[in-house]
């Protein structure tokens, strides 16, 4: 996508919804010279992605936040600086990109961000917590069976172990008979 975008003839000039030209950043607004980092102007659909990503961020640090204790809650605290700092490095970094493109990711984001929510809201986290401890102690109880090549050296080594004490015993008999 991040090559296709900005080269694809399909793409240059047409219209989508307030974008006039999918292969080109879409600029709200324009100044006459170049800044650094930002350039020359603000694009509208680089704002919407960032927004969308500090939004997204927002909603997964409050559901990381009911699941860490101890030393990942102090963690979970130092990356939520970075966490945030992402949105403002992407800005910079997407500004001059293809309206296109950075509409893309908006997209991708926003329903990566629903699929998420819907799935937190309608998930029922104390019957799947009981059903997944029912699979580990089903799966402790009935171990499984080593196969392929993990079983042939389990084999091997079983296999060299009555060998070793094979040979111990032998040479303890041998032991006996020269010490009589």
């Amino acid at each position: 996508m991040f090559n296709f975008v900005p080269n694809a003839i399909q793409l240059r000039g047409e219209h989508f919804l307030w974008i006039k030209d999918l292969s080109t950043y879409d600029p709200i607004y324009e100044w006459g010279h170049h800044i650094w980092l930002i350039g020359d102007h603000i694009s509208l659909t680089c704002i919407l992605f960032c927004v969308a990503n500090v939004l997204y961020t927002i909603m997964t640090m409050r559901q990381q936040k009911d699941q860490m204790v101890g030393q990942q809650a102090e963690q979970m605290k130092m990356m939520q600086y970075m966490m945030f700092a992402m949105p403002i490095m992407f800005f910079f970094m997407f500004n001059d990109y293809s309206a296109g493109l950075n509409f893309y990711y908006f997209i991708s984001l926003f329903f990566s961000a629903a699929i998420m929510w819907v799935l937190r809201k309608t998930t029922n986290d104390e019957k799947l917590l009981a059903m997944l401890e029912n699979r580990y102690k089903e799966n402790k109880s009935n171990p499984k069976k080593m196969t392929g090549l993990a079983a042939r050296l389990q084999a091997i080594q079983e296999m060299q172990q009555k060998q070793l004490e094979e040979t111990r015993r032998k040479q303890s008999e041998l032991n006996k008979k020269k010490g009589k």
